[in-house]
């Protein structure tokens, strides 16, 4: 078994010296422990610990694996958990006792463990589905993100962890990193044209001085190369390079054209600024409030008042003619005036007060009153070389 293990080893050795070729990786290469191999035992449990009993009546010790899964015994026997050292390697075993593989979270922090166990450290290239991905672990396994610095180069790892490559833009700057997952610095040829990134690494546009030669770099971070270009105003050729040809020679051809020297634009003029005005809402008015007081009422007995002639006999002695009543006769009535009555006590009106009410006005605004004037452009027209823009005057 250990034969195969170790031909086995040497094999996957010789592949990851391969991709470490690649990817810059610091610690491929080591060998796991020897590995023993039982099943035939049993597992036995003293005073709360595991030990496995092998076939042979001996205690399993070092690192072994049982039925499949490997573990890590003490010199007595011991089965241990948690983070173990074997060898010179980290591993990790479950409470179960289980060494892990592949990728474990541990007390919030991520790590790759290898076919074997073993924690790995420093570059790693690890498959996932489709491709394989950069990580970076530090001296303690754990993964890292962010902007790092490995040796003389500098690499940035997504919160995957995933070395970035290729173009990424990072808090609003644009930077550029190889395949390995290295950031590139200075003049960059590649497919689509030639950018420039600094020594921080990020991308560069404009006027640029590279080692005594002058490049335009446009907002796309693309060097113009191998013509002329209008900037500021003025025509600047560049070679196949993208060098900025300070004074080309060549023969002109002229052109006539018309410049804008400012173009046409329409102004809002006012007429009448803004303001406020004072309105009548409602006039003056005079309002007559009726005053009142009380009065007493002579009623008979049937509900008729006769105040007006209740004093006065020969009134009375009129209204019961009129009426002919029977108190002429000796028998008055309930409706006569000269009968049964009552008095009665009654609000009436005593007279009338003016109240004066005054006008009430409003405030209101008064929006401003404009009118757009357009103003034409201004041009000129000049003559120009249209292969180097140079104007004639």
């Amino acid at each position: 078994m250990k034969r195969y293990l170790k031909s086995f080893l040497c094999a996957l050795i010789a592949v990851v010296f391969v991709f470490t070729a690649a990817v810059n990786i610091v610690n491929a290469g080591k060998y796991p422990p020897d590995i023993g191999n039982y099943s035939a035992g049993k597992w036995e449990k003293w005073s709360g610990k595991w030990y496995y009993k092998a076939s042979d009546g001996t205690y399993v010790t070092g690192y072994s694996e049982i039925d499949g899964t490997r573990y890590l015994f003490d010199s007595k026997g011991k089965m241990l958990t948690g983070w173990q050292q074997a060898d010179g390697y980290w591993y990790y075993f479950k409470s179960s006792g289980a060494g892990v593989t592949g990728w474990q979270k541990i007390s919030k922090k991520w790590y790759y463990f290898g076919f074997f166990g073993e924690m790995w450290t420093g570059l790693q290239g690890i498959s996932n589905a489709s491709k394989t991905d950069i990580y970076y672990f530090g001296s303690d396994g754990a993964m890292k993100t962010g902007w790092q610095k490995i040796g003389s180069s500098w690499y940035y790892f997504a919160s995957s962890g995933a070395a970035a490559t290729g173009w990424q833009k990072i808090s609003s700057k644009w930077y550029y990193f190889r395949d390995n997952g290295e950031m590139c610095t200075g003049l960059m040829d590649l497919d689509d044209g030639k950018y420039l990134l600094n020594s921080s690494g990020a991308m560069v546009t404009g006027w640029q001085k590279v080692d005594g030669a002058w490049y335009y770099f446009e907002s796309s971070g693309k060097a113009v190369v191998n013509t002329t270009k209008r900037i500021s105003g003025k025509n600047y050729s560049f070679d196949e390079n993208g060098v900025w040809i300070e004074n080309p020679s060549h023969t002109h051809t002229y052109a006539a054209r018309t410049v804008i020297v400012s173009p046409a634009w329409d102004e809002v003029v006012t007429v009448t600024p803004a303001t406020t005005e004072r309105r009548l809402v409602t006039e003056a008015w005079d309002e007559q409030v009726p005053q009142y007081g009380t009065e007493t009422r002579y009623i008979t007995a049937a509900g008729r008042d006769i105040t007006n002639i209740f004093n006065d006999y020969d009134a009375c002695r009129a209204d019961c003619y009129r009426r002919d009543c029977g108190c002429i006769h000796g028998r008055p009535d309930d409706d006569c005036a000269c009968g049964a009555w009552h008095t009665e006590t009654v609000n009436v009106i005593t007279g009338y007060t003016t109240v004066h009410h005054d006008a009430v006005y409003e405030t209101v605004n008064v929006p401003a009153v404009t009118q757009t004037v357009h103003h034409d452009a201004v041009t000129h027209t000049e003559t120009y070389c249209t292969e180097c823009g140079y104007i004639r005057h």
